[in-house]
């Protein structure tokens, strides 16, 4: 028989807090990693702002000025980084697994790059390719390893970190 998890609404919230916390952090080091990428293939360190803001702005994100594109883009893509943080903390608080694993950095990272690859398989091949073909058109092998590596394994040890030091995680219940 699987026990039941009862947290109440200031654990629920703390767990949404890490994982939100978690979103930003690895939010932060993909949006470099993206910058860095994109540089290096000749795009430009503003590139991934113009692809993230032209989920809201459409072609124009590519001919608009670089401060509202920028703004767009970096909203946009928080946001989406936030919502996966949040989901992730989500899955590693309230499942059992966690609780009875003493999960350790290696397999934190691990499950990092598993997310980040969920992540990649969601944005870029399930919305990118269905919903936003210019996305899809990125080199894709290079958005794997960059989600992967700079999303996935930044959130994975985030999350894990802040669940182990948490007062109140659903992980300790």
């Amino acid at each position: 028989m699987v026990e039941r998890i009862s947290m109440t609404s200031a654990e629920r919230a703390g767990t949404i807090a890490r994982g939100a916390t978690a979103g930003v952090v690895a939010g932060t080091v993909f949006a470099l990693a993206e910058m860095a990428a994109a540089s290096i293939a000749g795009y430009g360190l503003g590139f991934p702002a113009r692809m993230a803001a032209s989920l809201w702005l459409g072609h124009h994100a590519f001919s608009d000025s670089m401060g509202t594109v920028f703004f767009v883009g970096a909203a946009i893509h928080y946001a989406i980084a936030i919502v996966w943080g949040v989901l992730g903390g989500l899955v590693y608080e309230w499942a059992d697994w966690p609780r009875r694993l003493d999960l350790g950095v290696v397999p934190s990272i691990a499950l990092g790059a598993a997310f980040g690859a969920l992540v990649w398989l969601v944005d870029m091949a399930v919305v990118g390719g269905n919903f936003v073909p210019w996305m899809w058109r990125a080199h894709q092998p290079a958005q794997f390893l960059l989600h992967s590596l700079f999303f996935g394994v930044p959130a994975g040890v985030t999350v894990a970190a802040l669940s182990r030091l948490a007062p109140e995680p659903a992980l300790h219940a």
